[in-house]
């Protein structure tokens, strides 16, 4: 009977020759670790692959050469291979050293990058794992997408470049950190088994500037560490598609695929190496649309994608705007007179022209989400604001006994919206639970944890998937998303240096999400 004995002395003359016995090709610590135990008579145990482990990298005995992908022959090749031209659509993922891929997942990539039209770009990524279950490859990478890296920096498209040689470790929880700068002014696309996507501040007359990962089309290969755990559990099998809208505008959505390979992308449904436009849409999320400030353009697209896609659900940020009763402008006297003089303190007619949006959309199943300026109605009364208020006293009066009575638990702006609308239109507590294909989608953004304000790093961290709006810039930090706008970027007030975005997001019926982004009047060329 074998001994496990947890004060074992390992013998490194043992080790040193077994590792000498280990194939050119590739090394492994775990067969090493193995072989060990047979040898000496110890259970095979997780505690012995460390010991070794650690004896190995101690000592130095494994053979270093063997480990260096960026020594390759399948390397050079990539970095000389120069990216295509003209090609209107990307499909972009990354592949890590010595790692298995998805075969599934590849098979449907080429099916669907034929039938758009696409170009396959595979990023190389490194990772050195002593105790990888999977053995070592003759050609670091795997075989079938050798061809396809390319490892040499360059520009898919007018203002958007691909970073292949930073190298960033699968580990890293936030992969984008301290990259903002590299390409300039440039949009980038860095390969990574997580996917982020961020949107870079810039000032006001210069173009976007967005960052993303891509997502992998290799397992998940990490370290049997705390941090390697951490990675395991936000890598995201799957790619970013880059799409030139026009010379001068693209757009980037990431695509996750599930356990089987499969994927949606906008409408189109990938699966078993075919592709059907019968992609379904639980919900397509709107941007914040402060109603008279909204894009009357990007709501025409919206409801294009609408009719197309027929999702159950459309939801809505900050739908209310607030502009009569903004209580940021009552005290600068010019603003007050300058309202008065184009009769844009109104709040009856505000409240009206709100109604009216809603009576137009209500056939997609809308759902109002509570929202902080949708509170300005609210706080406008309690505060008691509307008190002097000669023009609102009225409808100020009529709230006021609202609130006394207890009638509006959801706000006084989902109360109104409930008399009007009664069923047909769905609003939403602010604590209420609303998911959406495995999404929490109640979350405005603007409240975060114990009294503090929401931010995206807070999501980041919760034990759900969830998609939020509020800041006006779109961002994806694995399982929490948020969306732009679907106004105008020119509010009169955000001056100086802005990170604000057209975009809105889909929640597809197979749980994933996308950003759709909103440039050059479309959300995208394929439909």
């Amino acid at each position: 009977m074998k001994s496990s004995q947890s004060n074992h002395k390992y013998d490194r003359a043992i080790i040193k020759r077994l590792c000498k016995k280990q194939p050119k090709e590739g090394f492994n610590a775990t067969d090493v670790a193995e072989q060990y135990c047979e040898e000496v008579g110890l259970e095979f145990e997780q505690i012995r692959i460390r010991g070794v482990q650690w004896v190995i990298k101690k000592e130095g005995f494994h053979d270093k050469e063997s480990l260096k992908p960026h020594q390759t022959e399948a390397y050079e090749k990539a970095t000389s291979r120069k990216l295509p031209s003209n090609i209107p659509i990307y499909l972009i993922t990354w592949a890590q050293a010595h790692t298995p891929i998805d075969g599934k997942l590849w098979e449907n990539m080429l099916t669907y990058a034929k039938r758009i039209g696409a170009k396959i770009i595979v990023l190389p990524g490194t990772y050195l794992n002593y105790n990888s279950s999977f053995k070592k490859m003759v050609t670091v990478w795997d075989e079938r997408v050798v061809d396809y890296i390319y490892a040499s920096e360059g520009s898919l498209f007018k203002h958007l470049t691909i970073i292949p040689d930073a190298d960033i470790l699968p580990t890293a929880s936030m992969p984008l950190t301290g990259m903002e700068s590299v390409t300039g002014i440039e949009s980038s696309i860095i390969g990574h088994p997580r996917q982020h996507k961020v949107v870079i501040p810039t000032l006001k007359n210069s173009r976007r500037k967005m960052m993303a990962t891509t997502g992998s089309i290799t397992l998940p290969n990490y370290r049997r560490a705390r941090v390697g755990k951490k990675a395991n559990t936000h890598h995201k099998m799957g790619f970013v598609i880059a799409e030139k809208i026009n010379k001068e505008e693209f757009v980037m959505r990431h695509v996750e695929a599930l356990a089987d390979g499969s994927f949606q992308d906008i409408i189109f449904k990938v699966a078993d190496g075919s592709v059907t436009k019968s992609a379904k849409w639980s919900a397509v999320v709107n941007g914040d649309t402060h109603l008279s400030k909204e894009d009357k353009e990007m709501l025409r697209e919206t409801r294009r994608l609408v009719r197309l896609g027929k999702p159950e659900f459309t939801i809505w940020h900050d739908l209310f705007d607030g502009y009569s009763i903004n209580h940021h402008d009552q005290k600068d006297f010019v603003s007050q007179v300058v309202k008065e003089r184009k009769n844009l303190n109104n709040l009856q007619a505000e409240v009206d022209m709100s109604m009216e949006f809603i009576a137009q959309w209500q056939d997609t199943n809308m759902i109002i989400i509570p929202s902080n300026h949708n509170d300005w109605l609210d706080k406008w009364v309690r505060l008691g604001s509307g008190g002097k208020d000669l023009k609102n006293a009225p409808l100020f009066n009529e709230l006021q006994k609202v609130l006394f009575e207890e009638k509006a638990p959801k706000g006084l702006y989902a109360y109104l919206i409930d008399q009007r609308f009664g069923k047909k239109v769905t609003t939403l507590s602010r604590d209420e639970s609303f998911m959406v294909a495995t999404h929490e989608c109640n979350n405005h953004g603007d409240l975060g944890a114990n009294g503090a304000k929401g931010v995206p790093s807070t999501f980041k961290r919760l034990n759900t998937k969830i998609v939020s709006a509020d800041k006006h810039f779109l961002y994806t930090y694995d399982h929490a998303y948020g969306v732009g706008v679907t106004t105008r970027l020119d509010h009169g007030y955000n001056r100086g240096m802005s990170s604000w975005v057209q975009s809105s997001g889909l929640i597809h019926a197979n749980g994933t999400f996308q950003h759709l982004i909103f440039a050059g009047g479309k959300f995208t060329t394929l439909m």
